[in-house]
C-alpha cells in the first residue's frame, strides 16, 4: 500500500513572518542611512542667551603697593567685601554652535522605522507611540504579507 502525503497550506510561523520584518526593517533602515549620509551637513547657528548677573562690585579692591606679599614683591590686593548695594543686570551673549541640517525628513524616518523594530522585537512601546500602535499593526501586518508573498513566489521558481 501507497501513502501518499496531501500537501496543506498552513499558516506561516509566527518567529518567521516576524524575522521577514524585521529583515525588511534592516533593509529601509540601511537605505535611509545612506540616505542621509549624503544629504546631511554641519552648519553654524547662533542664539542670543540672556541671563541675570549679580555684580557684587560695589566692595572693591584695595592694592597696598607697600605691602609685601607671601610669595614676593610688593603690591598686595586685598578683596573688600560686598557692601550689600550691588544690583543684577541682564547680560545677553551670543552662542554659537554647529548643528545637522540637510536630512531631517530622513532621519525622522529612520526614527519611525527604529519604533517599529523595537516594538516588533517585543519592546514596549512609548507613550506616545501607544495611540499609533494599532495602525502600526495593520502597517507590520501589510510588511508581513508582502513578505509572504515575495517568499511565495520565491519557492514557486
Amino acid at each position: 500500500s501507497s501513502v501518499e502525503q496531501e500537501r496543506t497550506t498552513r499558516e506561516p510561523d509566527t518567529s518567521t513572518v516576524v524575522g521577514q520584518a524585521l529583515q525588511q526593517i534592516d533593509r529601509e533602515i540601511a537605505e535611509v542611512e545612506a540616505e542621509i549620509r549624503n544629504k546631511e551637513r554641519w552648519e553654524w547657528r547662533k542664539r542670543t542667551e540672556v541671563h541675570y548677573v549679580n555684580e557684587m562690585d560695589t566692595g572693591g579692591a584695595v592694592c597696598n603697593k607697600d605691602e609685601e606679599m607671601e610669595l614676593g614683591g610688593r603690591g598686595a590686593v586685598e578683596i573688600l567685601p560686598d557692601d550689600g548695594t550691588s544690583q543684577k543686570r541682564q547680560v545677553e551673549h551670543d552662542v554659537w554652535g554647529q548643528v545637522l541640517v540637510g536630512a531631517e525628513a530622513e532621519n525622522e524616518r529612520r526614527e519611525e522605522l527604529l519604533r517599529r523594530r523595537q516594538i516588533l522585537l517585543g519592546g514596549g512601546a512609548p507613550p506616545a507611540m501607544a495611540a499609533a500602535s494599532s495602525s502600526m499593526a495593520a502597517a507590520n501586518a501589510a510588511i508581513a504579507a508582502e513578505s509572504q508573498a515575495t517568499h511565495a513566489a520565491a519557492m514557486a521558481c
